[in-house]
């Protein structure tokens, strides 16, 4: 999240993206001009895939791990279901007496509504990138939620689909993500393979 002013201010047009990949912006993770292709960038390999990342990537690319970061941040503090934490909307936080904030969430299984947990500062946050993130897509389409936004120099919608629903893969590039911050390999030199549901289960 560290990265999110500079990666912002990239989509915004308001910070000039250098050629690669020396003393890029965002560093140590680069951002290239254009839509440029490492060596194994479209692999299978996601370990290859994740190393070639490593040396440069594209800003659609950064921006699509940047809200794998806030999702993360949010199931890890918040404990709730990928599906839950995908159709957040703007405005989600509220804050008590103390100042306090929480995060208004709907619940898919139990209440099956809208309801309140209390989070963390970082959640909080999490969630004000994710809203600037999307601003200029849910003012072009009038839709509220959160992991959206538009293409870079273009009025296409990423991650909403045609009905107006939330579809960010959040499962899938929570798996590419561990192997791009290169979580280290088990004793038997596996790799562990993160799931959305295992961060409901470890709070």
């Amino acid at each position: 999240l560290d990265y999110a002013p500079t990666l912002l201010a990239m989509k915004d047009g308001l910070v000039d993206i250098p050629p690669p990949p020396e003393n890029a912006p965002g560093s140590p993770f680069p951002i290239l001009t254009g839509y440029w292709r490492a060596a194994h960038y479209e692999t299978s390999d996601e370990a290859l895939q994740a190393e070639a990342l490593r040396q440069g990537m594209t800003l659609p690319l950064a921006l699509n791990f940047l809200m794998t970061a806030c999702a993360v941040v949010i199931a890890a503090f918040s404990a709730r279901r990928a599906a839950e934490i995908i159709g957040l909307k703007v405005g989600c936080i509220e804050h008590d007496d103390m100042g306090k904030p929480w995060l208004r969430i709907f619940i898919h299984k139990t209440s099956q509504g809208v309801t309140a947990v209390p989070v963390p500062e970082v959640v909080e946050n999490a969630i004000a990138i994710l809203e600037r993130l999307s601003e200029s897509a849910r003012v072009l389409n009038g839709s509220p939620y959160l992991f959206q936004y538009l293409h870079i120099d273009s009025q296409e919608c990423r991650w909403l689909s045609e009905a107006g629903q939330p579809v960010f893969p959040f499962g899938s590039f929570l798996r590419k993500y561990g192997y791009f911050i290169d979580i280290p390999t088990l004793p038997d030199g596996t790799r562990w393979t993160f799931r959305p549901h295992q961060l409901r289960r470890f709070f």
